[in-house]
């Protein structure tokens, strides 16, 4: 009897039990360093150590807002995870629109496009830094050559234009992430729905409008998630192609937390601004959430 009661006991809660291990890791590497960063951001410690630290409470958040170079990373970071995303979206769809169509060699075509997801971040800057090069880049070759400028272009050195060109190599990098599930989200959609709006006479536009589109909602609105949080905290893309430079031009948010905590070796204030990136993104989150029940509700409705 008393067998049959743990064997009951254990099997009403096997499902609880195995959710252990993975809370157990989002309690070691996420949960315990976050609480461990608030710590550290209230008070007044270096990198270099020495011995110990001070207790400063909110000086560090008081300083970061009162900072127009905060300010300024904010607007950047703004910038860079708007323009990437909304390129790695437009992207990905068209590329998973042209690659949901039959023709031959789609399957070469589909496995080639993984090529820049699959590079290592490194061999993707460094690849893109020689072809930004103003002497012997290819791409100030290629527009010279055919007329186009008389001069080279500072793509990576000029403030105006380093930062576009940052979220250009990020967009080159991350749409095949984008294509790859809304490719599969296509696939979802049933053709009997394409078939209706032929014989309603729909256009292609009008189809992709009312039919592709709305099958896409959801997926749509989990890349955007998924990729507005990866752009935003993203620190080696920018870091690698520009170190944040030239100027302060692209010191988006991660490079200037990680400049005051590593190079100015200031790790209260540091872990302050990740406290402050942390809420950016918690907002951010809250704000998609909210939509994503709504689309949802009105896809099941």
């Amino acid at each position: 009897m008393a067998r049959s009661r743990v064997s009951r006991w254990l099997n009403r809660r096997t499902g609880a039990l195995m959710l252990v291990p993975g809370l157990c890791l989002v309690l070691a590497l996420a949960v315990i360093p976050a609480i461990s960063s608030l710590g550290i951001s209230l008070e007044e410690r270096a990198l270099a150590g020495g011995a110990g630290s001070s207790w400063t409470g909110l000086t560090h958040y008081a300083d970061w807002l009162r900072d127009p170079v905060f300010w300024n990373a904010v607007r950047l970071s703004l910038i860079w995870t708007i323009g990437a995303v909304a390129l790695q979206l437009a992207a990905g769809l068209g590329v998973a629109l042209l690659l949901s169509n039959s023709f031959p060699g789609r399957g070469l075509v589909r496995a080639l496009i993984l090529i820049p997801w699959i590079l290592p971040i490194v061999t993707t800057a460094n690849i893109w830094v020689w072809m930004f090069n103003e002497i012997y880049g290819v791409i100030n070759s290629t527009l010279i050559a055919s007329g186009l400028i008389s001069r080279p272009i500072g793509f990576l050195s000029d403030p105006d234009l380093s930062i576009f060109s940052a979220i250009w190599v990020k967009a080159w990098r991350e749409f095949p992430f984008a294509a790859l599930l809304l490719m599969a989200g296509i696939q979802t959609i049933p053709k009997d729905l394409y078939e209706a709006a032929k014989l309603d006479g729909a256009t292609a536009w009008q189809r992709f409008l009312h039919v592709t589109l709305p099958g896409l909602k959801l997926v749509l609105l989990i890349i955007l998630l998924l990729q507005t949080i990866w752009t935003f905290n993203d620190v080696s893309t920018v870091y690698l192609l520009t170190r944040g430079g030239p100027g302060s031009s692209t010191e988006i948010l991660p490079i200037l937390v990680y400049n005051t905590s590593f190079i100015g070796g200031d790790l209260g204030k540091g872990a302050a601004g990740a406290v402050l990136m942390f809420a950016i993104v918690a907002v951010i989150v809250a704000v998609y959430f909210r939509q994503y029940a709504r689309s949802e509700t009105e896809v099941r409705g």
